[in-house]
């Protein structure tokens, strides 16, 4: 595409400062042979003036030069007018060919203008990353650190993160710096920022002090842009679309205005609230966000005109969603409720191995002017990159000369090693700084990660020490990619104690160090030797009964032996016993085994007082008879404690930065604790964090912004109280006789929502249940799963509100609730115990573990687990025992019917008819339960009366399920009946359940009519009556 361009009316010479480089010898040749000369007729400067005789002329009209990777060179043009009269003149580009793109974003001294835009894929989505904020309003580039700056509106957040052009950021930059901060811009060292709907612009340094702000004639600031070569700010006004540009040296002058109405009037009706400008496209500079498609714009900065380059479509739901670019490529959220940003192909390949300076100008009448043209190699793969310099002017002989340009890059690999700071990187690799025992024998691995930073493929031909102990483990050669990292072990196996020094030896055709030693050290000592026995149990037992069985573990080795201990789970049979099930009372009113009434873990509480009126969840668990636990407020608390000690832990609310700051921080702890089989209750609590807790496995959640209010409210439950234990608990124990089940709606707020996407990724869970739905955005608030060996419940409802307004909020009244769920989590599976869980042993001292089996509250069946023993013990590090538990279930027959029908004491029909006849069928349901682990078979229904009977006579009913029975009556006589309903099943303690029935019968009533016709003729006028005579003969 050609640009036309107003030509300077002065002459100037632009020149820069660069670092020189050495210049291999014979890598340059320059050609001096006869010009091309372009055709008038294609001649896209279109020239206007009338001067007489100007004559161009290039020396030399080829450069062909050969440098290695990472080299820059400098070359001479000479540009002469050999002619009467003055010319203006430009320099564009016409790409020939270059290998695939650079590495990484670097920056030449000008780039030029192109003849033709080359054009890749636009719009392929080449990359998706997860930023650590939603709402992403606002987004510029860093070009000189390859970091991308990014403004949330809501959180009020500016966040930057480096890129490495590959798909990975890192956050590097995480403030709340102003109000309303929706768009953001960087240049020369200073963050710009907006307070949305005003027109003033903040600034700030890259560690976020404020360095004053502005008021610029623009209304209603929407969105901010930079240009880094030129040191413009652009800000686009809310009001009437128009770009506003400002020189930020010239005490921020406006120097232009991008008409907002010509811009829109191109994009087919369609408005666009987000901008960014990329220097490196000079035929294409300004880029705009609309909802679901991004547009690019060339802008005349003489003129500020613009004209339509190109547009394509993106998944961006909203046109306030940012346009950013990074050097290569466009970016974008998809979503404000999310945190996704996808990375779009732009379309165009950019050229950023050569510069030019000057690149425009006058040339005076026989004159001439040198045109430094600057190769730069730096990160460039290896290859030939080949283009055209077109120097165009307004000499109408010779209006436009090309020179060819062509560079050879020889790619260079590039070896870079790595290993913990906390090993002595870079010094050493220390054996006693990684591990705090370091025995003979071994083995001992510390990884140290080998990445090529060059631009060719690196050839690692062995990596070696010549002391025997020390080892790589990977014996053959092998290859690295251009940016590829493989880590492997370099191993300490000494045989005998003693200090050990040498080097590992590391050759590769990595040209600057063919040859890399690291020094290596370990102290040895002779090491502890671990004995455990036995190492596998097989038991049966029924659900009432405990077996109790030992390990010993034994230190026959000369050191101190350390052994820990963890619980691995086999399988997810454990799955079938979540379901609710146990009823707090029988039929009977007497408790009857397995029951969770009682607490039987000790639990742990951290939180501060709410600040909602005060509210303390302490309360709670002063609520509960002889409940074991503590009570801690701060982080700083629990410096020192041992999780493990606990079963159960509720940690927060009303949480302030700081306090979820503390939280993330000891997140590994918490992890710790959960994986290890403890239960957690954790809810945020908040809709003010910059910085979002995180739940284990790395469950964030997510502002659930529909319209601006991210409040949740209103939001159905998605579980019958027989599929959750707390939703049975709170159903049967609600203080305002709430029905918990399936579609009831929870009243009040939660502040952001879980994305069942994350929950399905999780790490380490393999499990989940949600509890409640949000609205109006359909993604989970409350929700149940499995990290490791224990359990998670996370909320994101504002408890201490919801709680101190109980009746009101259904969820704020599940306090003393949530506290027997944890306390179900945390035991139903437990049914391996064992004590203690670590331990030192002196040399020849032994320790017994002792090990609980208890299958009181599991579904009959067939179950495994290991228990893990670890040592330091370097020629045992590992012991698992073994364990496999067969579960002879029993099944617990409850049975239950209305009230009006006389629950709990007899069957009444006359409690549910008005009316109860003889000679009629008259049906009453009845559910009969199996609260038991088995299946509960009912083997025979049977009364002791004649006119009574029940459809079925044989029934199964499957652990924690229940099954309807219709019991009917029938009697042939009036009166009273009375019998006895017995029910025969497989429930050892209840094999035979009882219970009267009755029910008073009376004669169904019988009306006769008298009489039933009658047969009468009558003319017109007449009329005449009848008596007809209703009787009860029943």
């Amino acid at each position: 595409m050609l640009i036309k361009d107003t030509f300077f009316l002065l002459f100037m010479i632009a020149f820069s400062i660069t670092v020189p480089f050495a210049i291999p010898a014979g890598a340059s040749t320059e050609h001096s042979s006869n010009l091309h000369t372009e055709d008038r007729e294609n001649n896209p400067v279109g020239m206007e003036r009338d001067l007489n005789h100007p004559d161009i002329d290039v020396e030399p009209n080829a450069i062909e030069d050969e440098i290695n990777s990472g080299e820059s060179v400098e070359r001479i043009l000479n540009f002469s007018n050999l002619g009467d009269e003055a010319i203006s003149f430009r320099i564009e580009y016409e790409l020939i060919n270059q290998p695939d793109r650079d590495l990484q974003n670097t920056r030449p001294t000008s780039f030029l203008r192109r003849i033709n835009p080359q054009h890749d894929d636009p719009g392929d989505i080449l990359f998706q990353l997860e930023l650590n904020t939603i709402n992403i309003t606002g987004l510029d580039w860093d070009p000189d650190e390859n970091v991308m700056w990014a403004a949330s509106y809501d959180p009020e957040i500016i966040h930057a993160y480096t890129y490495n052009g590959a798909g990975e950021v890192e956050n590097v930059f995480n403030q709340r710096l102003n109000e309303r901060s929706k768009g953001v811009g960087y240049l020369r060292n200073i963050v710009y920022t907006i307070q949305y709907w005003t027109s003033f612009v903040f600034r700030f340094d890259r560690d976020g002090e404020a360095l004053g702000e502005l008021e610029l004639d623009c209304d209603r600031v929407m969105d901010l842009a930079t240009s880094q070569d030129e040191g413009w700010l652009l800000v686009f006004d809310g009001v009437n679309r128009d770009i506003h540009v400002y020189d930020v040296e010239n005490d921020h002058q406006r120097i232009g205005v991008i008409d907002g109405g010509q811009v829109f009037g191109q994009m087919g009706g369609r408005w666009a609230r987000s901008m960014c400008w990329v220097d490196d496209h000079p035929d294409g500079q300004l880029w705009l966000g609309s909802e679901d498609r991004v547009w690019q714009f060339y802008v005349d900065t003489e003129n500020w005109h613009t004209d339509l380059v190109q547009d394509f479509e993106t998944q961006a739901e909203s046109a306030l969603l940012a346009i950013g670019h990074d050097g290569n490529n466009i970016w974008r959220p998809t979503n404000r409720n999310d945190r996704l940003v996808q990375v779009y192909d732009d379309g165009i390949t950019e050229v950023k191995w050569i510069s030019i300076e000057p690149d425009e100008g006058d040339l005076e009448a026989d004159s001439d002017i040198d045109v430094i043209v600057g190769l730069n190699a730096t990160h460039l793969n290896g290859g030939e990159y080949e283009l055209d310099l077109h120097f165009l002017s307004n000499d109408p002989d010779n209006p436009g000369v090309a020179v060819n340009v062509r560079l050879n890059v020889i790619g260079v690999p590039d070896l870079e090693l790595e290993w913990s700071e906390n090993r002595g990187f870079p010094e050493v690799i220390d054996w006693n700084r990684a591990f705090p025992d370091v025995y003979s024998g071994g083995p001992y691995e510390i990884p140290v990660s080998m990445t090529n930073e060059g631009t060719q493929v690196l050839n690692v031909e062995d990596v070696f020490s010549e002391n025997e102990y020390f080892f790589f483990e990977f014996e053959q050669q092998f290859e690295l990619q251009i940016g590829e990292t493989i880590v492997g072990n370099f191993i300490f196996e000494g045989e005998e104690p003693g200090d050990y020094n040498t080097s590992m030896i590391i050759v590769s055709d990595d040209p600057d160090e063919e040859r890399i030693e690291i020094d290596l050290h370990a102290r040895a000592l002779l090491p502890p030797i671990a004995i455990l026995e036995p190492d596998a149990f097989n038991r049966d037992l029924f659900n009432d009964e405990e077996a109790q069985l030992e390990v010993v573990v034994t230190n026959e080795g000369d050191n101190l032996l350390r052994w820990w201990s963890d619980f691995e789970i086999i399988g997810r049979r454990e799955m079938d016993n979540l379901k609710s099930g146990r009823k707090v009372r029988s039929i009977n009113g007497a408790e009857r085994n397995p029951r969770r009434d009682q607490i039987e873990g000790r639990g742990l509480l951290l939180s501060e007082v709410c600040g909602w009126e005060n509210w303390d969840f302490e309360q709670y668990f002063q609520a509960i008879d002889d409940l074991e636990y503590d009570r801690f407020h701060t982080w700083d608390e629990v410096g020192d404690i041992e999780f493990d000690d606990y079963d159960f832990m509720w940690i927060g609310n009303y949480e302030t930065e700081g306090w979820v700051i503390d939280h993330n921080e000891n997140l590994e702890r918490i992890e710790e604790f959960v994986d290890n089989g403890g239960a957690l209750y954790h809810s945020s609590g908040s809709n003010r964090h910059i910085t979002r807790p995180v739940n284990p496995g790395g469950l964030v959640y997510t502002w659930g912004r529909i319209n601006g209010d991210e409040v949740q409210d209103d939001c159905p439950l998605m579980l019958n109280p027989g599929d959750n234990f707390l939703i049975n608990y709170m159903n049967e124990n609600d203080d305002f006789d709430w029905e918990w089940r399936e579609g009831q709606i929870l009243a009040g707020a939660a502040h952001g929502v879980f994305n069942q996407r994350d929950i399905n990724e999780l790490e380490n869970s393999n499990w989940s249940e949600i509890m409640a739905m949000g609205n109006p955005v359909e993604e989970p608030i409350i929700v149940t799963y499995q990290f490791g060996n224990g359990y998670v419940l996370a909320s994101t409802t504002v408890d201490g509100y919801l709680h101190a307004r109980q009746e009101e909020f259904p969820w704020g009244r599940t306090g003393v609730g949530v506290i027997h769920y944890l306390d179900f989590l945390t035991n139903f599976s437990k049914w391996v115990t064992w004590d203690p869980h670590r331990g030192e042993l002196q040399p020849d001292e032994d320790e017994n573990v002792t090990i609980i089996l208890s299958p009181e509250e599991l579904v009959g069946g067939d179950y495994q687990a290991n228990i893990h023993f670890y040592t330091n013990d370097p020629a045992q590090r590992e012991f698992v025992v073994e364990i496999t538990l067969q579960v002879t279930g029993l099944p617990i027959i409850e049975v239950e019917w209305s009230q009006e029908a006389g629950y709990p004491d007899s069957i009444d029909w006359n409690g549910v008819y008005d009316e109860l006849f003889t000679g009629r069928d008259q049906p009453l349901r009845i559910e009969i339960k199996n609260a038991g682990t088995d299946e509960l078979i009912i083997e025979d229904i049977s009364f002791d009366h004649e006119y009574f009977s029940s459809e079925q006579q044989e029934l199964i009913v499957p652990p924690f399920d229940s099954r309807m029975l219709t019991l009917i009556i029938s009697a042939e006589e009036d009166g009273e009946h009375e019998g006895i309903l017995t029910i025969l099943s497989n429930d050892p303690e209840n094999a035979e359940w009882e219970i009267q029935v009755h029910g008073i019968t009376s004669s169904t009533p019988v009306m006769e009519l008298n009489p039933d016709e009658f047969d009468v003729a009558l003319i017109e006028g007449e009329s005449t009556e009848f008596e007809v005579i209703i009787a009860n003969i029943g």
